[in-house]
């Protein structure tokens, strides 16, 4: 996998890329880092498609941005796409980053050919505002290791909880820092998705069968009121469906980009 570093307004970016063809732009959520991606990468990149990881403003060594918000990360994004003479590109958004591509396709439908939500709500939820709430608490009280082990039961899926969860937590806490993942919750919280009906780019949504956080009920409603919206339930699966299941969300992706049909 090739790494580089890109110098942009704000401090400097760190870029994974890996395969060649079309560019897949994948954004991470909100405590994610490019290394999450590792496992989802090494199986879409093999089936002729160029995956390209980034850390947004606020994850990993990344300096937050001034407001964190979905919006504000589309803007900084669109800065990333021109170091990178990206002039179009496949978007593939999980979670947080599926609020920041439904923004890029809201202000730069030109950047973008066809849109991924992955575990993305397309509408404000009063009762996930209360859940993020908890975590915004739960980090100022007892920092990012304190939020991790708050906010694991919530997103990630049965098999990763029989797991190793001390390790999740601890990786977790290493890669972020405290004033990046405040400026994303915080950012969070003050955002309202906007509206994509009437956009006509093909978009795919994928939702975990067991996602606790962003309802798989919800989900497929959102791509009911997409123009193009198609959808499809990974079974047997929590919210972080790149991370358990990579196979699955490789296949989903290529056939939704190779054939638009699932």
């Amino acid at each position: 996998m090739e790494r580089m570093m890109l110098a942009l307004t704000g401090g400097e970016r760190p870029v994974r890329t890996l395969g060649d063809g079309p560019t897949v732009l994948c954004l991470n959520g909100l405590t994610q880092t490019t290394a999450n991606w590792t496992g989802f990468a090494r199986r879409l990149a093999p089936l002729g498609y160029r995956v390209v990881l980034t850390d947004l403003p606020g994850q990993g060594s990344v300096n937050p941005l001034a407001e964190g918000g979905p919006k504000e990360q589309a803007h900084a994004l669109i800065q990333l796409l021109d170091a990178m003479a990206l002039d179009r590109c496949h978007v593939l958004g999980f979670s947080f980053g599926g609020r920041v591509a439904q923004e890029l396709l809201n202000i730069a439908p030109h950047r973008m050919d066809r849109c991924i939500f992955v575990s993305t709500s397309l509408r404000r939820s009063s009762a996930a505002d209360l859940v993020v709430k908890g975590w915004l608490d739960a980090l100022e009280s007892t920092g990012v290791e304190g939020l991790a082990q708050h906010a694991l039961p919530w997103i990630i899926g049965d098999a990763l909880l029989k797991g190793d969860l001390d390790l999740i937590v601890r990786t977790t806490s290493r890669r972020n820092s405290v004033a990046g993942i405040r400026s994303l919750l915080v950012g969070l919280l003050d955002h309202t998705p906007p509206h994509l009906s009437e956009h006509e780019h093909r978009c795919l949504v994928v939702a975990g069968e067991r996602d606790r956080f962003t309802l798989s009920v919800d989900q497929k409603w959102a791509a009911a009121q997409l123009t193009h919206g198609a959808f499809i339930e990974i079974p047997n699966v929590g919210h972080t469906v790149p991370v358990e299941a990579p196979d699955a969300l490789a296949k989903a992706v290529d056939d939704f980009l190779s054939q638009g049909t699932l």
